[in-house]
């Protein structure tokens, strides 16, 4: 095969590498040059250096557009669109470099640093900014000394350079730019000649805000807002103020009273002076109260509502109601609110009635004319002229009331026969209407 019949073939065995490029109805193939004076393809080589910018190694044959298409670089340098370019260094703050490697061909990157900005450490030739752990750098002497929040970054010599700490610990300056935390410690009197004004027992670690943060004080002290101890006074006054207070080794407040004014009581379980109160109402309540320096009980009445007594220590009770089935006593009470005693009757026993809301006993009254001549028994009296017998010339009515015999006109009365006679001595008979009681005379036939 001749020369040209052989360059014709390696286009037609590299059709499918064709481009879009029309020269002289022959196409051109990726990776190859087309020779102008004989139309024939001819392969683009690849130029390579031992070290620098050069390619260390070149694309593909069908990939190759120039003879410095490189597909890899030497050490120090990186492929930038086919070309090796060279690692810069770029000197910066935060975490650029303080300084690059000198040597071009250890350099990976634009930031492959030799030394570091402060906050930063170097990490295969890279710098990192310090971390913030919060964890404790020495867990077992201290299991709360990690950083709630670290330094700002510059200041960070490590990841344990502090800028805050948990509760119950606070920074320390270790030196040479060390920052840690430490625990608080406890001051107590029981480790202080029993001082009462140092703690009795500590507040837990994580509690502490310093090293005297008490969590109980001394008998007769207390806890001020930064857990320190200080004595109780003792607050005296008017009214519910103490009068006296308690000694110092009993007090839990500044108002433990001993003793209370007058018109107040101790209230021994909470150690304050309570004012006795005083209701006013219906019923037991008061109607009107003593003044409260007056007071020596709650509801202690000046006066009561009616139908109540006062007694001695001011308080309102009912009236009772006393009753009896005989006698002076009540059948039946008043109303609560009419009752003046706990005999304010209503209705007495038989033989009796109410004067003044009192159950006295009928009296007998007898006289020698209409009056009764005897009474009926006290318990069948419903009045103290409830008759058993009259005087002549009187008859007994239904209710024991005595009435005179009445004679028509013309008419007189004998009493000792009790007739009614004509006034001539002329005899009369007498009649009785049993159904009127009155008794009639008539004129014998």
């Amino acid at each position: 095969m001749s020369s040209s019949s052989s360059k014709h073939y390696l286009l037609i065995t590299h059709i499918h590498n064709l481009s879009t490029t029309h020269h002289s109805n022959i196409y051109k193939i990726k990776g190859y040059t087309l020779l102008e004076e004989d139309q024939t393809c001819q392969a683009i080589d690849c130029l390579t250096t031992s070290s620098g910018r050069g390619c260390a190694t070149c694309v593909e044959q069908n990939l190759r557009l120039t003879n410095r298409d490189c597909g890899s670089c030497h050490d120090g340098y990186f492929l930038n669109d086919r070309r090796c370019s060279a690692f810069g260094c770029v000197i910066g703050t935060d975490e650029g470099c303080a300084t690059c490697v000198a040597r071009q061909s250890d350099r990976t990157s634009n930031t492959t640093c030799d030394t570091c900005n402060s906050g930063y450490y170097l990490n295969d030739a890279t710098c990192l900014p310090y971390d913030c752990n919060h964890a404790s750098p020495i867990p077992l002497e201290c299991p709360g000394c990690g950083c709630v929040t670290c330094a700002a970054q510059d200041l960070r010599v490590d990841e344990f350079t502090c800028s805050t700490c948990h509760e119950g610990y606070t920074l320390s300056d270790e030196g040479n730019g060390i920052i840690r935390c430490r625990a608080y410690t406890c001051e107590s009197n029981a480790l202080n000649n029993n001082r009462s004004d140092l703690c009795e027992t500590c507040v837990d670690q994580g509690s502490r805000v310093d090293d005297q943060t008490c969590e109980t004080c001394s008998a007769g002290y207390f806890l001020d807002e930064n857990n320190r101890c200080f004595p109780y006074g003792c607050v005296t006054g008017e009214n519910q103020k103490c009068e006296h207070c308690v000694s110092l080794e009993n007090r839990n407040s500044n108002e433990d009273c001993s003793d209370c004014n007058a018109g107040y009581w101790l209230n021994t379980e909470s150690k304050r002076c309570v004012a006795y109160d005083c209701v006013t109402g219906e019923d037991e309540g008061c109607v009107t109260c003593v003044s409260q320096s007056s007071r020596t009980n709650d509801d202690y009445c000046k006066t009561c509502n009616d139908g109540y007594y006062l007694t001695d220590g001011g308080i309102c009770v009912p009236f009772a109601c006393e009753t009896a089935t005989q006698g002076v006593g009540c059948a039946t009470c008043v109303d609560q609110s009419q009752r003046r005693s706990n005999t304010s009757c209503l209705a007495c026993n038989d033989g009796h009635e109410p004067v003044g809301m009192a159950c006295v006993e009928y009296d007998c009254i007898e006289s020698s004319d209409d009056g009764c001549k005897s009474c009926v028994d006290l318990e069948y009296r419903s009045s103290d002229t409830t008759c058993a017998t009259c005087n002549d010339g009187y008859f007994l009515l239904n209710g024991g009331v005595c009435t005179a015999w009445n004679c028509l006109n013309g008419y007189v009365m004998l009493i000792f026969f009790s007739l009614c006679v004509f006034t001539h001595i002329t005899l009369l008979t007498r009649s009785t209407h049993t159904h009127t009681g009155q008794t009639t005379c008539a004129t014998p036939a």
